[in-house]
């Protein structure tokens, strides 16, 4: 007796290819329809839709066709994934995998006719983030500006856009493929320290001096200091914190230590202290 469910099983399991359905792995048998445009028909077990996203042979493919539903398998065809394009949604970039292409199938023809020079064909799935494409939204591709002239629902599951070519703006970045971007640029950094404390110190006693960390004038907490003196005979570090230094005088010498503190992250950004060694009275 014809078992179609067994059979396919063994067929699965003997010709099947791994794949993913968005993002889901499953098994199918996938056999070329139109190897020049990079079109497959695709078997499987597991429910698929117009528009759902296929990975095999680490590339992507788009469900293009209806869906033929038999009793037990689900057939249609597919198309690889040949471009990612760049959307700019009032400065949120979003990248759609995509199929590009210059030519359309005419069905009275039977064969495919050629768009005009300045015109592309954009095929895309159809969801939440493509339904908020607008007429006259820019992409770049190909070093090359475009806007979009119609949008076009082809079936539940798969949008095209017809976009043409445009003049490249001042803010469109080509390097990148994202236009009307103006990225923003990464704040300047200016480090500088403050160092304070008294000018002198006695013998015998002690003084404490605090460091701060600024960025471009304004306080950056949290910063550690390392800290040094230029004379270790008059003058002795007892102590230390992350942003502190204790200096004691030994001899009542009437000459100047240098005490110096260096950010931790960069000793290059630093600041120096001269505090005079005296008497007691």
């Amino acid at each position: 007796m014809l078992n179609i469910s067994s059979d396919l099983d063994y067929l699965l399991d003997v010709m099947g290819k791994q794949i993913k359905i968005n993002s889901t792995t499953s098994k199918a048998i996938i056999s070329n329809f139109d190897t020049y445009n990079s079109k497959y028909k695709i078997i499987t077990k597991t429910e698929i839709k117009t528009g759902d996203l296929i990975e095999w042979n680490d590339e992507k493919y788009l469900i293009i066709s209806e869906i033929s539903k038999k009793e037990f398998y689900f057939k249609a065809i597919m198309q690889k994934i040949n471009h990612k394009i760049k959307l700019n949604f009032n400065g949120q970039i979003k990248v759609f995998d995509s199929i590009i292409i210059d030519k359309v199938y005419s069905t009275e023809q039977e064969n495919y006719l050629q768009l005009l020079d300045n015109q592309i064909l954009v095929i895309l799935q159809d969801n939440a983030d493509t339904k908020q494409i607008q007429l006259g939204q820019r992409i770049i591709k190909f070093n090359q500006a475009w806007k979009v002239k119609n949008i076009k629902l082809i079936q539940n599951g798969i949008v095209e856009l017809l976009v043409e070519t445009d003049l490249v703006q001042t803010d469109d970045d080509l390097i990148n493929e994202i236009a009307n971007y103006k990225p923003q640029q990464p704040p300047v950094t200016n480090y500088s320290v403050t160092f304070e404390g008294s000018d002198t110190i006695k013998v015998n006693y002690t003084q404490t001096y605090t460091a701060k960390l600024l960025n471009n004038g304004v306080e950056v907490t949290g910063a550690t200091f390392t800290f040094a003196i230029d004379d270790t005979t008059n003058a002795q570090i007892t102590s230390t914190t992350a942003n502190t230094v204790t200096v004691k005088c030994l001899n009542a010498s009437n000459t100047y230590v240098t005490i110096t503190a260096m950010w931790s992250n960069d000793s290059s950004v630093k600041a120096t202290k001269q505090a005079k060694l005296i008497k007691l009275f």
